[in-house]
């Protein structure tokens, strides 16, 4: 007997749901939840030179996350372990820079990490 069957993935806690080609459910697993972040970066309107980049994560009941940012060229001015970082660009030639953070939620079981890249063309 030949089965079509497909996986599907519901976001909160996480239910990954194998279903038969008739619909019926072949089996089901909860997987609690993933965690999620999201990257921002936009321009300092009242200074070219310099970029704020941002990220949003979700903090899960276990423990919010940490973050650890670098880029490809030019400086980050401030603390690289925090949410929210400033980019100095003003030594970096035209062309495109790499923005990197690595989200990590240490408490989630298992040690969930996110790495998070925005490309930023400097002119």
């Amino acid at each position: 007997m030949k089965t079509n069957a497909m996986m599907l993935c519901l976001a909160g806690p996480i239910s990954i749901i194998l279903l038969g080609g008739d619909g019926t459910v072949l089996s089901q697993k909860k997987t609690g939840s993933i965690p999620t972040a999201v990257m921002a970066c936009k321009q300092n309107p009242d200074n070219e030179a310099e970029y704020f980049c941002n990220v949003t994560a979700q903090c899960p009941p276990v423990g919010c996350p940490q973050y650890k940012w670098s880029v490809s060229g030019g400086k980050i001015t401030g603390e690289t372990t925090l949410p929210n970082v400033r980019i100095d660009v003003h030594q970096v030639a035209a062309g495109t820079l790499k923005v990197i953070c690595k989200v990590t939620w240490p408490k989630s079981p298992p040690l969930e990490s996110i790495l998070l890249t925005k490309m930023i063309n400097l002119r």
